[in-house]
């Protein structure tokens, strides 16, 4: 596998656990029960896409992503500072429509950034992509 085949699963590995990190801070948020289920399967995605990416790179001996705990701790004070005075359906779908946006672009730019890489990592990226995309029209039924 080419290093940028181990690249991009790693950048993938950061952003389906950023957005995890996203969906369990905000899950405390949620009080409509059709958002909630909906942002479960979410997380339950991301932690497959997680999984799929770290399995790749295990298999390949390539060295998976560390998860940075000063980041994921910025990332749910910002959300947590984000919604201490609105916890609106709205305003939680508008958060992860933010987040998910912010993954879809991590993505993107990994794909960019490692223009060789190709077979199982290209295809769970774009897997990733078609997700969040799906992930961005399902909440803009809240706004």
């Amino acid at each position: 596998m080419k290093k940028d085949d181990l690249e991009l699963l790693r950048d993938l590995e950061r952003c389906a656990s950023l957005g995890k990190k996203t969906a369990e801070v905000m899950e405390e948020k949620i009080s409509d029960n059709t958002m909630a289920a909906q942002l479960f399967r979410q997380k339950l995605k991301y932690s497959q896409l997680h999984d799929r990416a770290e399995e790749i790179l295990l298999r390949e001996n390539g060295k998976t992503y560390r998860e940075n705990r000063v980041e994921e701790g910025m990332l749910a004070g910002k959300l947590h500072a984000s919604t201490l005075f609105d916890v609106s359906s709205t305003h939680l779908a508008e958060l992860l429509i933010h987040s998910s946006s912010r993954e879809l672009s991590g993505v993107w730019k990994a794909m960019n950034h490692h223009p060789q890489a190709e077979g199982m990592s290209q295809e769970l990226a774009k897997e990733f992509l078609t997700f969040e995309e799906k992930n961005i029209a399902g909440w803009k039924k809240y706004l």
